[in-house]
């Protein structure tokens, strides 16, 4: 027995020293000044705006915000000589308007800042067909978006979507007052709803799908996003517009190694970080890098609703939970005096600096009292959680 002992002792006293040897490993590709521009988007072929996104790339662990371009001049040229100029609008948002592209013609991107100057490989315009259907289905989980579709021409073959999903949601008390010139005030529900907002996001995750190894040019239910039961988009109303572009198969393969360099990193294993070769490149500095995939084509769209009273009975954690409610005398009472002409010190004290609310001011009969019921501006301000009260006009 003592040697059993002595040999776990000892065992546990070589790990313990192992730990102590334990150092990060950093090596200095992820430790360098690296500043590349990142180009992001799309060249739209139809009734929408394209929009390109100019920004800077950041180390792994670079917790500063993201740092946009916006000095930047860009333009859309095609091998006939045409040129499309693209406008600032905010944060490295570059815009086009609506443009019908010349679907046997070739055309490449130049951006001219900061004194260098960067050019596209030519690409093409691809041809996108219609979405056959966005479809979701439920198990113990969550939601799947899953989507469908087909070429009869057999032409397209690699596919990738987008997606901006808008969910409504309602904060944990309803406001029916407001303090506003020192005062408590009835709100105008038609015009000062807190309650009810409407949240909006896109899409950061790469989907791809392709039927280069099938005999029909068919995609059948490839998921498209996953929503858990868990998340706070499914307590009451959501939606979801996919967007379908056709892409070129050397198109394909970049997103499809930015799909494996930042969504899953597995284990040793598993297929490691590769190189990904952008189709822009620096005419001023070839051998700096510059991160992106520029492509254009038509863009197919549809929506869906899912409603909660569709969904099977799971737990919906509410991000109200930890709210409460309080109550105070917005009069004094009567044994205690007549009443001032305005609302008490107090009242300024608890609502002057807008971390508090009021929800509604109750008279009580029985005792001649009336009551201000509140709380957080959080739990009553829908707006706190990032939505708007504004109804979006696809809204049914």
């Amino acid at each position: 027995m003592k040697n059993v002992y002595y040999s776990i002792l000892g065992l546990g006293f070589l790990l313990f020293c192992l730990t102590l040897c334990t150092e990060p490993y950093t090596p200095p590709e992820i430790q360098g000044k690296h500043n590349y521009l990142v180009v992001d988007g799309f060249i739209n072929s139809g009734t929408d705006s394209s929009f390109i996104t100019l920004s800077r790339s950041k180390n792994i662990g670079d917790e500063r915000l993201i740092e946009y371009e916006n000095t930047a001049q860009m333009q859309l040229e095609g091998e006939a000589g045409s040129i499309h100029q693209f406008v600032l609008l905010k944060n490295g948002v570059y815009a086009l308007p609506v443009l019908i592209l010349n679907a046997n013609a070739n055309y490449r991107l130049r951006i001219k800042l900061k004194g260098k100057e960067y050019l596209s490989e030519q690409f093409p315009v691809t041809q996108s067909p219609e979405i056959d259907s966005i479809s979701w289905k439920q198990d113990k989980n969550g939601v799947r978006i899953l989507a469908n579709t087909h070429d009869v021409t057999d032409k397209s073959r690699y596919y990738k979507w987008d997606f901006v999903e808008t969910w409504e949601y309602v904060s944990k008390y309803e406001s029916l007052y407001k303090y506003e010139n020192g005062k408590l005030k009835r709100r105008n529900l038609a015009t000062e709803d807190i309650n009810r907002c409407w949240k909006t996001e896109v899409s950061h995750s790469v989907n791809l799908g392709t039927t280069a190894g099938l005999t029909k040019d068919v995609i059948y239910e490839v998921p498209i996003h996953t929503i858990p039961f868990s998340s706070f988009r499914l307590s009451r109303k959501y939606s979801i517009l996919v967007k379908q572009y056709v892409v070129t198969p050397k198109a394909f393969d970049y997103w499809l190694n930015m799909k494996k360099n930042t969504e899953q990193p597995g284990s040793i294993f598993d297929p490691q970080p590769s190189q990904i070769s952008s189709n822009i490149h620096c005419l001023t500095t070839p051998e700096e890098p510059v991160i992106g995939y520029i492509g254009a084509g038509t863009i197919k769209k549809q929506r869906i609703f899912v409603d909660k009273t569709q969904l099977l009975p799971h737990f919906r954690p509410n991000e109200y939970d930890a709210c409460k409610i309080d109550s105070f005398y917005t009069v004094l009472p009567p044994w205690l005096g007549p009443g001032p002409d305005k609302d008490p010190d107090w009242v300024w004290h608890l609502f002057s600096n807008g971390k508090r609310l009021p929800i509604r001011v109750t008279y009580i009969p029985d005792t001649r009292d009336t009551i201000c019921i509140l709380s957080l501006k959080e739990c009553v301000d829908c707006r706190e959680k990032g939505g708007v009260t504004k109804k979006p006009d696809f809204w049914p």
